[in-house]
């Protein structure tokens, strides 16, 4: 297998939950759903989480603002570990090249 060098991983927001858009600090986010992908060759796993967040951050950014780089740093930050979440993907990896374990289709179907 090639080293994890050459392993992409893509890590993207699905979802963002804010606070009303009313009071001193609107739409603040509160809760994000997030997603890391890693791949190579024919290989692929992925992991899902959510963070929440209890107080808006300081400065504070309105809504509009936000980007996605912007709140996975947050996510990384607050806690979820980047290189953890990427090292279990590393070995999920590793597992599919030597045959340990392999994607099964649904049992109850596509």
């Amino acid at each position: 297998m090639a080293t994890d060098t050459l392993i992409t991983y893509t890590w993207s927001i699905d979802q963002i939950f804010t606070t009303p858009p009313t009071g001193e600090h609107p739409n603040t986010v509160c809760n994000v759903n997030w997603k890391c992908v890693a791949s190579i060759d024919e290989f692929s796993a992925e992991l899902w989480g959510n963070t929440g967040f209890l107080n808006p951050g300081d400065p504070f950014i309105p809504y509009s603002e936000l980007t996605e780089t912007q709140l996975l740093q947050w996510i990384w930050v607050w806690n979820c570990n980047k290189e953890s979440v990427e090292g279990i993907l590393k070995l999920l990896i590793e597992e599919q090249n030597t045959g340990n374990i392999i994607k099964a289709q649904l049992p109850w179907g596509v």
